[in-house]
């Protein structure tokens, strides 16, 4: 299916986040550390101008890899009624695209364990064993040099 991938504000992802990844917690839950960082992408995949699917990136690097610059990939989420339909995918590699031209050297990203295989299917590498974060449930953590 065809969608439309644009910059949006770390507001608009809120209404996604909130019913798919913080459902039945505060509104509030759905602010993320570093939404509103200049270095900060939010984007949002549109069908028809609605908004469907989204995913932030952040600028942060992490003692776990030995690379210059990195970006975590946080909040990837498409409503329920828009899976399997390409847009997680679509979304993935159009961040992809933005990071390798700013000359980013690794994505990484925790992974629920729901969505393990997604991520392994778009050629990321797990790094460490499973590990929980509380209130959200079981991770792990994936990677992809971008050089």
């Amino acid at each position: 299916m065809q969608c439309d991938i644009k910059k949006i504000s770390a507001e608009k992802t809120h209404a996604i986040r909130h019913p798919m990844l913080r459902q039945g917690r505060p509104i509030e839950d759905c602010v993320f550390d570093g939404d509103k960082d200049p270095q900060t992408i939010h984007l949002g995949a549109f069908i028809e101008n609605k908004l469907v699917g989204i995913l932030s990136a952040y600028q942060k690097n992490t003692s776990a890899f030995n690379v210059k610059e990195s970006y975590q990939i946080r909040g990837v989420a498409v409503l329920t009624t828009a899976h399997r339909k390409g847009i997680g995918r679509a979304l993935m590699a159009h961040i992809e695209q933005i990071l390798q031209q700013r000359k980013i050297d690794l994505i990484w990203l925790n992974a629920r364990i729901t969505a393990v295989d997604f991520y392994t299917a778009l050629a990321y590498q797990q790094k460490g064993n499973a590990f929980e974060i509380e209130g959200i449930g079981t991770h792990y953590c994936f990677y992809k040099i971008l050089k």
